[in-house]
């Protein structure tokens, strides 16, 4: 049975039928490819019988603090870093007593650590993988997709059992829950922009000092626009198109408009920006490379 909860009254009715499973499988969906200031918009959560799916965005999440921070209830996932890290971020979330079976496969010496592919070995299932870049931001949220969340925990408990036996037949269970405590203490980092990050651009190495300084400055003005748009900086402009216009250097509209990679939104409400860019960066210092900082 799958139940979308998107009402308190529905988180409420969850929660009572949570607080008697000793172990609760956990998934979080975000919509870091599509916006720059990332936010959880569906968390998945299954027990025996049971798959929740929760709308965070139309239901408050908070009363599930208590659950993940209880020592009396096991929150398994996989992958769990990611997922723990941005609950801690948007929720100020804590963690006890947690599984994870990615780290699990990877202390048992698995061959495939990544669950679409240990769902297909060890259960048969396949997932759909043409929703791996889904928009999870997006509502209403179509049933194929709710399907494919559905599955990152609908096999964890079963997958959570297996995976115990094994790691106590290899002696291996210890090693694995000190693993999950240092997991469970992990804390996010504020988002923070580093002007000097363009030197990891493929490309900034090889281009002459006048080229790295305007790469630079295009680097710092596509975070603002991001920031400003709320966009992921890599679609408001791509690291190559950045490198492609610091060799090029147009100095016009019309030249502008031979570099390729630039979308038409770009290039209509940003051009004169570009350019300024450019400029300042013909005329900066040329920057410092990591090594001779």
């Amino acid at each position: 049975m799958c139940i979308f909860v998107d009402t308190p009254a529905a988180l409420e009715r969850m929660l009572k039928q949570l607080q008697d499973a000793p172990s609760i499988a956990v998934d979080t969906e975000s919509d870091s490819l599509y916006v720059y200031f990332e936010k959880i918009c569906l968390l998945q959560l299954s027990i025996p019988g049971v798959d929740y799916l929760v709308d965070p965005l139309r239901v408050d999440i908070a009363p599930l603090g208590a659950l993940f921070a209880s020592q009396n209830h096991e929150k398994v996932f996989h992958a769990a870093s990611y997922d723990i890290l941005c609950l801690k971020r948007d929720y100020g979330f804590t963690f006890a007593n947690i599984f994870d079976t990615m780290i699990a496969a990877r202390i048992l010496g698995w061959k495939h650590h990544g669950l679409a592919a240990i769902l297909e070995e060890r259960f048969g299932v396949r997932v759909d993988k043409r929703l791996q870049r889904y928009n999870w931001g997006l509502r209403p949220l179509p049933a194929a997709a709710l399907e494919y969340a559905r599955l990152d925990t609908h096999y964890l408990l079963p997958l959570r059992a297996l995976q115990i036996r094994e790691l106590q037949a290899h002696r291996k269970w210890a090693e694995a829950q000190r693993a999950f405590a240092r997991e469970a203490r992990l804390e996010p980092a504020m988002k923070h922009f580093d002007a000097e990050g363009f030197w990891r651009i493929p490309g900034a190495w090889q281009l002459d000092p006048i080229g790295q300084a305007i790469l630079r400055e295009l680097y710092i003005l596509r975070d603002n626009l991001a920031r400003a748009m709320d966009w992921p900086p890599f679609k408001v402009i791509s690291d190559a198109t950045m490198v492609q216009l610091a060799v090029d250097r147009p100095s016009s509209r019309s030249s502008l408009e031979r570099i390729k990679g630039l979308s038409q939104h770009i290039r209509k409400h940003y051009a004169n920006q570009l350019l300024d860019a450019i400029v300042r960066g013909q005329q900066a210092s040329v920057p410092s490379s990591p090594h001779m900082a």
